[in-house]
């Protein structure tokens, strides 16, 4: 047979071979799953960098009960701040200063609502110049968009699989109760000694 000819077909041959040997070594050694999944997580820009200016400083006090500690987080809302009552006990309370009715339309569903994945929601109150505010417990661990800022390599397929696990018994308990979570994000997961919670549900519906 014409050499010419049978080198023709081994070449095809070859590179359908190490075409083959390539695919099978990437299907025997998947990404971890906290690889695949922070492309998703990802997509919510990172505000590490860049620092909110809050309107009350440690030591204010409001709602006639609560001293603030410190300032903890800002969104499209209003700003959040961890404060302690005059009992000693810790509380986040949020400011709504945008779509008031929105918000508290949101929250007024989910009051009573008691699950250990998600962040509990104590009361709705009025400040002295008619401001609203919602007493939420306050959870001291970061959120996942910080674990993702400090892992550019990824969390890990038993990290990844904590949070999700976490994050769909929190949100299932939403949808049991006829819910909707309209701003779930990497941002609005928190981890609270080893337990992860849904907050911000306010804009359920």
């Amino acid at each position: 047979m014409n050499m010419t000819f049978l080198r023709a077909i081994e070449l095809p041959k070859r590179g359908l071979r190490n075409r083959a040997a390539t695919e099978a070594s990437s299907l025997s050694d998947p990404a971890p799953i906290g690889e695949a999944t922070r492309t998703w997580m990802n997509s919510m820009p990172s505000h590490a960098a860049s620092k909110p200016r809050f309107t009350y400083a440690s030591g204010d006090r409001l709602l006639d009960r609560f001293t603030v500690q410190r300032g903890i987080g800002t969104g499209g809302f209003g700003d959040v701040y961890f404060a302690l009552s005059d009992a000693g006990k810790e509380v986040a309370l949020k400011q709504i200063q945008r779509h008031l009715e929105i918000e508290l339309r949101g929250v007024s569903h989910c009051l009573n609502l008691k699950h250990p994945h998600l962040v509990s929601i104590h009361d709705v109150c009025r400040d002295a110049d008619g401001g609203s505010w919602i007493v939420m417990e306050y959870v001291a661990g970061p959120n996942l968009r910080d674990q993702l800022d400090d892992s550019p390599g990824g969390l890990g397929r038993q990290e990844s699989l904590r949070w999700f696990a976490g994050m769909a018994a929190g949100v299932q308990h939403l949808h049991d109760e006829g819910l909707v979570h309209r701003d779930l994000k990497p941002g609005n997961l928190f981890d609270d000694r080893g337990v992860v919670k849904v907050g911000d549900y306010g804009l359920s519906k």
